[in-house]
């Protein structure tokens, strides 16, 4: 079972599409090929994370060899979503000061600070 995290800007489907791509490649690849025992399962959107979607899959595969498997997809997912510029989310924080009952937010005031050093 493997869990991936996406960013919520991401195209669902897109990104589906990538890791069944990636899991294609390595059912081919002749040193996997031997430890995967059924394709890819893609059970979608396992959750709404504070910073990302994550994405739970599975591979069915000889017994022990699920560990190199997970390590090679993620390590191949990876380099796919690098070259597809698919953000892998790190985590933030988005700060909301909330509403009025007429609707209006008030605004952030910031200040800034001079002659500020770190000693």
């Amino acid at each position: 079972m493997i869990d991936v995290s996406i960013a919520y800007r991401e195209n669902i489907d897109d990104v589906c599409n990538v890791m069944r791509e990636v899991a294609e490649e390595l059912l081919a690849d002749k040193v996997f090929s031997t430890r995967i025992l059924e394709n890819i399962d893609i059970a979608g959107i396992q959750e709404w994370a504070d910073s990302a979607i994550i994405l739970r899959c599975r591979f069915k595969t000889v017994a022990l060899e699920q560990w190199s498997v997970r390590r090679e997809f993620l390590r191949r997912l990876k380099q796919a979503f690098d070259a597809r510029g698919i953000e892998i989310p790190l985590p933030h924080l988005t700060l909301y000061a909330g509403q009025d009952k007429h609707g209006h937010a008030p605004p952030f005031h910031i200040a800034e600070r001079k002659n500020f050093s770190i000693q």
